[in-house]
């Protein structure tokens, strides 16, 4: 859905926007109605960009860590402050509650769904998530298991499958496909590709079902990363096991 009258979400975007990327295959989403978008994550760069890039509402998955004011400078700490900043010690955790005092407020004000860590199905994420979708509204999904080794060619880890499973509870509660686009991140040059929309409606009977699909869709946006990176942006129209 296009962007409406939502203060925090605006502002951000405005404030924003010098760090805001170019975005390639707008013509491909169909506007106002619900929608998955998933994507490469880059650490904390990810999720950021493609709210400030793309001018559709993005309801994103995020750690549920960061919205909880008790937990969230630990995970500031462990997952931006120490690796990025490289700031340890009573020094950094001081600075880690101190931008957990902004970064909190900030991202419940968004309206991003919390999501406990390798939870593949978490029902109060998912219930939120489909009175979001009834609505017409997108949601933003980073598959990523950043415990697992990365691609060294694009940067992308395996992904878990709870776009997939949204997907099918979508189909179930509502009799309609939900379509996913696939994006691929790439800020050497700060683009964002988006990709032809992907269904996934058919129930996945077994585990290895499920494997495949999230094998697929991370091949998919490694191929968008790396047709960015070769300068090609003629998207080939791909059938994907499970559309």
């Amino acid at each position: 859905m296009t962007i409406r009258d939502n203060q925090p979400y605006n502002t951000l975007r405005f404030l924003g926007s010098p760090w805001s990327y170019q975005v390639n295959g707008l013509e491909h989403v169909r506007l106002n109605e619900a929608a998955v978008f998933i994507a490469n994550h880059l650490a904390s760069l990810g999720p950021m960009v493609v709210v400030l890039s793309l001018p559709i509402r993005l309801y994103p998955w995020i750690s549920a860590e960061m919205l909880d004011p008790g937990r969230a400078p630990g995970y500031l700490y462990q997952d931006f402050i120490r690796p990025t900043l490289h700031l340890r010690g009573s020094f950094g955790l001081s600075f880690a509650r101190l931008l957990a005092r902004i970064t909190v407020p900030l991202l419940n004000g968004l309206g991003c769904i919390p999501v406990e860590q390798r939870a593949i199905l978490t029902p109060s994420s998912f219930r939120r998530s489909l009175e979001l979708l009834k609505q017409g509204e997108s949601v933003l999904i980073f598959p990523e298991d950043e415990l697992q080794p990365a691609d060294p060619e694009t940067g992308t880890h395996p992904f878990l499958g709870g776009f997939v499973q949204l997907c099918l509870f979508y189909q179930r509660h509502t009799g309609k496909s939900l379509p996913v686009y696939p994006m691929a991140v790439h800020p050497p040059d700060r683009t964002i590709l988006i990709d032809t929309p992907h269904v996934f409606d058919q129930p996945v009977q077994r585990r290895e079902a499920l494997d495949q699909a999230c094998i697929n869709m991370r091949h998919r946006v490694q191929e968008l990363f790396l047709l960015q990176e070769g300068g090609d942006l003629t998207l080939q129209e791909e059938e994907i096991p499970g559309d």
